[in-house]
């Protein structure tokens, strides 16, 4: 499955080499860092798919060699790291600073979207803030015209007769 995801991270970087000219130029390092790191990753990936499917035991990861394990994973993974993150340091800062304004002139004189129904309009009480959830939610804040008593003093509303 690596192998393939190899590959593919492989073509991509060709394709995209292709179209270098389009991208910005801070950015062209990006895949400077990646072209740089494919063979670190190839030799990784090659040390463990002798790992696995070898029966070499200078590759096997209980009893092999431990020169070619910090040859072939260790150092290759450390020097993969390193290309990405000075890459990554070195980068320019992405700096997205939308416009103020854009958009204001779409606001009603409320500061709402056109279209917006406020919850007063539909006959709702004003919000008045998290203290009524805090005393036992909107039942007790706003009080409930349907609801009736139990014989053991409960409240309850019509719909929730099951007990």
């Amino acid at each position: 499955m690596f192998l393939i995801i190899y590959i593919i991270l492989f073509l991509l970087s060709l394709v995209s080499m292709g179209e270098i000219r389009k991208t910005p130029a801070g950015e062209r390092r990006i895949l400077l860092a990646v072209l740089a790191a494919l063979p670190f990753i190839a030799v990784r990936l090659l040390y463990s798919i002798l790992s696995n499917f070898s029966n070499n035991t200078t590759f096997s990861l209980v009893n092999g060699n431990a020169f070619v394990q910090l040859a072939m994973a260790t150092a290759e993974e450390l020097v993969v790291v390193v290309i990405y993150t000075i890459m990554g340091l070195t980068l320019a800062k992405f700096d997205y600073d939308p416009p103020k304004q854009q958009g204001a002139e779409l606001l009603n004189s409320n500061g709402a979207a056109p279209g917006y129904v406020s919850p007063e309009q539909y006959g709702y009480p004003p919000y008045q803030g998290s203290q009524g959830m805090q005393s036992g939610g909107r039942n007790q804040q706003w009080g409930n015209q349907n609801q009736q008593v139990r014989n053991d003093g409960r409240a309850y509303s019509p719909r929730q007769q099951r007990v």
